[in-house]
């Protein structure tokens, strides 16, 4: 028996994930499709997730010299545009979607004198992993 270790586990150089994963990256940005959804809480949180989407938007796709199409708010919706409707959406057509899991994210979440305000992080995160389970059951 050969033991494979996790895929987590492993480290892969971008060649490597491309080899592996690549048939799953191609993505028309005009679609509405997007190969990473960036999921963060506003205020602290914002100058790391702006480096992250600056870094991810700099790496090719392969030899082909085509970017991700990477959904980030702060770029990829226009003023005016009911968020809520949009996250949900662009969520749903995502492949990767990538949480800031940080103290700030969280303080938010566990303040109980806001209960009555809507989060839109935690809807983001609920709405992840409820669409992870439907697509684990198709």
């Amino acid at each position: 028996m050969v033991l494979v270790p996790p895929l987590w586990q492993v480290e892969l150089t971008w060649d490597a994930f491309l080899v592996r994963f690549g048939v799953f990256l191609p993505v028309n940005p005009q679609s509405g499709m997007f190969h990473v959804f960036i999921s963060y809480r506003h205020g602290e949180d914002s100058d790391h997730t702006a480096a992250f989407y600056n870094a991810l938007t700099s790496l090719p796709l392969g030899g082909s010299g085509e970017h991700m199409s990477i959904f980030y708010d702060c770029e990829s919706l226009r003023e005016g545009t009911q968020f809520d409707v949009a996250f949900m959406k662009s969520l749903r057509s995502t492949l990767v979607m990538v949480p800031f899991v940080t103290d700030n994210a969280l303080a938010r979440m566990a303040d109980v004198t806001r209960l009555d305000e809507v989060d839109n992080l935690l809807l983001e995160w609920l709405l992840a992993i409820t669409l992870h389970k439907l697509d684990g059951q198709g």
